[in-house]
């Protein structure tokens, strides 16, 4: 089992690729939805790590694509901007983290939706130290 990370940015990719691995994580990338949508045919994912806002495919309609195609990871964006349609986000269970975030933060974030269980759903918000999980 992986955690996907999406997001078009390359730094901020490759920097949640390796707090993840460092981690301990099994990490798959991707640069664009379209390239995720292929990566979750052909790899178990447990957890999804979206930008919100990418060229093409946003975040939210990523999360929302995939699971239309019966994956039920949990799935938390992270965006620079507080989501206009956050409790929207909250009926989905999708989850958000603003950037910049704290690497522990994250980490905990991570740990929490890990535990929740795969499909269980994910209600809430992540900004520094404070986690909603419904």
């Amino acid at each position: 089992m992986a955690i996907l990370v999406l997001d078009d940015e390359k730094d901020a990719r490759e920097s949640l690729e390796v707090l993840l691995e460092f981690a301990g994580y099994r990490v798959i990338t991707a640069s664009n939805a379209e390239e995720a949508l292929e990566l979750l045919k052909s790899n178990t994912i447990r957890l999804m790590l979206v930008d919100l806002m990418m060229p093409g495919m946003n975040g939210d309609d990523f999360i929302k694509r995939a699971r239309q195609q019966g994956h039920k990871a949990e799935a938390l964006l992270v965006t620079a901007l507080a989501p206009r349609h956050a409790s929207a986000l909250t009926e989905l269970g999708i989850g958000y983290m603003r950037k910049p975030y704290d690497g522990r933060a994250l980490l905990n974030t991570v740990e929490t939706l890990l535990r929740k269980g795969v499909g269980d759903g994910y209600a809430g918000t992540c900004g520094g130290d404070n986690l909603t999980v419904a």
